[in-house]
């Protein structure tokens, strides 16, 4: 099982929370494969998230979101959090 807090300066609030999990046009739900979760360098080790492993988003202190992963870690060559806004590799 894996805790990912989500950060406020992120989403600053619940409803742009809510917009990335549940708006067909965020971009959680634009990458392929869909729902494709992107977390920083270093955050997950290479051997720290196994398929079927289950995945607690939470939010201001508040589990808000439930997932299963359905790989293990996978390298980021394609997508960066947004609060970056650079493009990196792993």
């Amino acid at each position: 099982m894996r805790l990912i807090k989500l950060s406020i300066g992120e989403f600053p609030t619940g409803e742009d929370v809510n917009r990335y999990f549940r708006s067909p046009e965020s971009e959680l739900r634009s990458r392929t494969p869909r729902g494709t979760f992107v977390f920083p360098k270093g955050w997950i080790a290479k051997d720290g998230l196994n398929p079927g492993d289950t995945v607690l988003f939470s939010y201001r202190a508040d589990v808000i979101y439930v997932g299963r992963a359905r790989s293990g870690r996978q390298p980021n060559a394609i997508y960066t959090p947004r609060l970056l806004g650079v493009r990196t590799r792993d």
